[in-house]
């Protein structure tokens, strides 16, 4: 049984399946490879935002009416 190296369509990490849950509904062949060079398989690669928020972090910020302190003493 082989794996292959998929990118996740709805959250956009990339990791290695086995061949028969490969469901081409929810991943993205990538034709990278899935194994390392010590022959073990890939560690999966998370999808990060970094350095803007995200409209739904923005949002629940907002409607909890936090704000960042701005002066110290």
């Amino acid at each position: 049984m082989g794996h292959i190296h998929v990118r996740d369509k709805q959250t956009g990490h990339e990791y290695a399946v086995p061949e028969h849950l490969f469901n081409d509904e929810a991943h993205e062949k990538t034709g990278k490879p899935v194994r390392d060079a010590h022959g073990d398989l890939v560690q999966p690669k998370f999808r990060t935002a970094l350095g803007t928020p995200t409209k739904q972090a923005a949002k629940k910020a907002s409607e909890s009416g936090q704000k960042a302190e701005t002066e110290k003493e």
